[in-house]
């Protein structure tokens, strides 16, 4: 129990919040089909089954620990957590395309001449440029679209909600 609720439980803090928060916890304790009255509501929280714990933060949309699940990842993924990840995915690959590039071609020049086998690199490299441009640009625009659609979603949209 949260050392905040166990203040506002403590029989020796009579103040109007106090009363307030006992009087709001025992009649969630009712409506989950336990009978208490404000001052035995500390007993009977400490006695919940963990089950209804659980059922309580999950029907309050609160965090919930995902370390004890068997996989890495949760077995039924959504949709918006599924675009969010290959979002940072494409982002994270026009990165190293981009940086790869700049370390190749402008920093490494020099050495393009001094080396044999950095001229054959660059060589056969070279066969993979239009594979590489062919991906980068499928990335981006899936980069452009996934940063739209979050900016969307940050203001509301056409139908979505505002986030706050």
């Amino acid at each position: 129990m949260s050392s905040l609720l166990q203040s506002f439980l403590d029989p020796k803090k009579n103040s109007s919040a106090a009363h307030h928060v006992k009087a709001a916890l025992s009649r969630r304790l009712r409506n989950c089909g336990y009978r208490c009255n404000e001052v035995e509501s500390k007993e009977v929280f400490n006695r919940l089954p963990r089950e209804t714990v659980d059922a309580q933060n999950h029907g309050l949309k609160r965090a919930m620990d995902l370390s004890a699940r068997p996989g890495f990842l949760p077995q039924n993924l959504q949709l918006n957590s599924t675009l969010s990840i290959t979002f940072r995915i494409s982002g994270m690959f026009l990165s190293a395309v981009v940086f790869s590039f700049y370390l190749i071609y402008l920093k490494m020049g020099p050495i393009c001449l001094s080396f044999n086998s950095f001229y054959q690199f660059l060589f056969y490299s070279s066969k993979l440029h239009l594979v590489t441009l062919e991906l980068s640009a499928l990335a981006i625009a899936y980069h452009i679209w996934g940063g739209i659609r979050h900016l969307r979603q940050d203001f509301g949209g056409l139908r979505g909600k505002r986030l706050k």
